[in-house]
């Protein structure tokens, strides 16, 4: 068994018990999650009310759980500019994608 067969092993395991929940369980917390997508090709940190959510490498994607609720603000930074504009409306449970691409960022 290779070391990367090891290591996908391991992080499956532990991505099983650090989110299995009953679904009573996850639709009490009111979290939902947003899956930020970076087509870029700078590193570019992620935010969501205002408050970093996540960083994501070049041509990557990082992910955060948000309490759920409409008109969250969501944005990004890096490469020296910002943008804070975009909003997206996100339900308890619910996983909303925001991408963004390199013509954003010039």
């Amino acid at each position: 068994m290779t070391i990367a067969r090891c290591l996908l092993l391991v992080s499956t395991c532990v991505l099983a018990t650090s989110f299995a929940a009953p679904d009573g369980a996850r639709a009490q917390t009111g979290y939902g999650t947003i899956l930020f997508e970076n087509n870029t090709s700078i590193t570019i940190d992620f935010y969501a009310r205002g408050e970093f959510a996540c960083r994501a490498l070049s041509h990557g994607h990082c992910q955060a759980m948000v309490r759920a609720g409409n008109g969250i603000s969501v944005g990004w930074s890096g490469g020296g500019q910002s943008d804070m504009s975009g909003i997206v409306n996100l339900a308890s449970g619910e996983t909303v994608t925001v991408p963004l691409y390199e013509e954003y960022v010039d």
